[in-house]
């Protein structure tokens, strides 16, 4: 190979990974801006369940957190069985500052359990497998 094919294939594959790096930022772009995250900086971002409940769930979430897809499926569930018990409050850590530094969360998914006639509150940092937080929403409601 020549001196100036080398460098056209050089500058050739500088300018595929720079264009592919554009195309994946102005899709997470556009992706962000159709969700509505963008600009969203409401916190809780979301109130479900039943405000009147005893237990508070305070979840942090990430659209970017593998755990939390995984997470996801599992409160809707409970949501629709069990959302007479408690009150789900979402916080997206991306705009959620003040929360998330409160509970020193450093990862997602990650949950803030509390009593509402009560002060004390439990943080869980990680993923919740749906036996154990069924079993919390049971146990703060004196059984299901």
């Amino acid at each position: 190979m020549t001196k100036n094919k080398k460098q056209w294939v050089k500058k050739d594959t500088i300018f595929s990974i720079a264009s592919w790096a554009g195309i994946i930022i102005l899709l997470f772009i556009f992706i962000n801006l159709k969700s509505g995250s963008i600009g969203n900086k409401e916190c809780p971002d979301r109130i479900e369940g039943n405000v009147n409940a005893t237990l508070l769930i305070k979840y942090f979430e990430s659209p970017f957190c593998f755990y939390c897809w995984l997470e996801e499926p599992i409160l809707t569930d409970l949501l629709s069985r069990r959302g007479n018990l408690f009150t789900l409050e979402r916080y997206d850590v991306r705009y959620c500052h003040n929360e998330t530094a409160r509970y020193k969360v450093s990862g997602t998914p990650s949950f803030v359990f509390s009593l509402k006639n009560e002060t004390k509150e439990y943080v869980h940092y990680g993923f919740i497998d749906k036996r154990k937080l069924e079993g919390v929403i049971c146990e703060a409601d004196g059984g299901c």
